[in-house]
């Protein structure tokens, strides 16, 4: 006798003879997963975080020389010291230069950090785990992480950066698609919000270091 998951009898008896419903299924698929502790889950993070900064720099760096060898040299990026500029020259407020800066920091590193976990790695993997009935197979766990990461890498591209979208958009997707197989074998946002907050500290030390 066989049974086909999806409720259809192939034998004798139906799922639903046999009293065992669909989300029963996916029950005994999540408990095939790995499971971390919350210290783990930010350990995971950081190695993550140690692993990614290097090959997204190397990313980075390796599609505009490609781009170079191709003939396209019009490179043009804004950095978060301009964008301090512009919003000291635009703040109605009376905000120090200093103060300006220590809340600009504060939100890349945390706010946006944790408002896009949660959109990208929250909200919409957990939609695509649903479309997949939370399948663990290598295809379709391969398949939602580059789509999570491809979609992520589309929301950071800006008409006005020109070229330099192509590398923003593969160093973001590739950055994108780390942060989702965390999400994949932790089961929620911890350890790629770690890792997020981590890269997003290291790029404000980095630029800040340049003033």
């Amino acid at each position: 006798m066989t049974i086909d998951f999806s409720g259809q009898t192939r034998g004798k008896f139906s799922l639903e003879e046999l009293g065992i419903q669909k989300t029963d299924i996916l029950a005994a698929k999540e408990v095939t997963r790995p499971t971390f502790s919350r210290v783990h889950k930010i350990a995971l993070g950081v190695i993550a975080f140690l692993v990614e900064l290097p090959l997204s720099d190397f990313i980075f760096k390796g599609t505009v020389w490609v781009l170079q060898k191709l003939g396209v040299s019009d490179f043009q990026s804004q950095n978060c010291i301009q964008i301090l500029d512009q919003l000291e020259g635009n703040c109605l407020m009376n905000f120090s230069r200093t103060a300006l800066r220590t809340l600009f920091i504060a939100y890349i590193v945390f706010g946006a950090s944790i408002i896009e976990e949660w959109i990208f790695r929250e909200e919409l993997y957990s939609t695509q785990l649903s479309l997949d009935d939370h399948s663990i197979e290598p295809g379709k766990v391969a398949s939602r992480v580059a789509w999570n990461g491809a979609i992520f890498g589309l929301c950071h591209l800006d008409p006005l950066q020109g070229w330099t979208n192509v590398p923003i958009f593969v160093t973001i997707s590739t950055m994108g698609m780390v942060l989702a197989y965390l999400r994949e074998i932790t089961g929620d946002t911890t350890a790629s919000t770690t890792t997020h907050m981590l890269h997003n500290g290291s790029a404000m030390i980095q630029y800040m270091s340049k003033v």
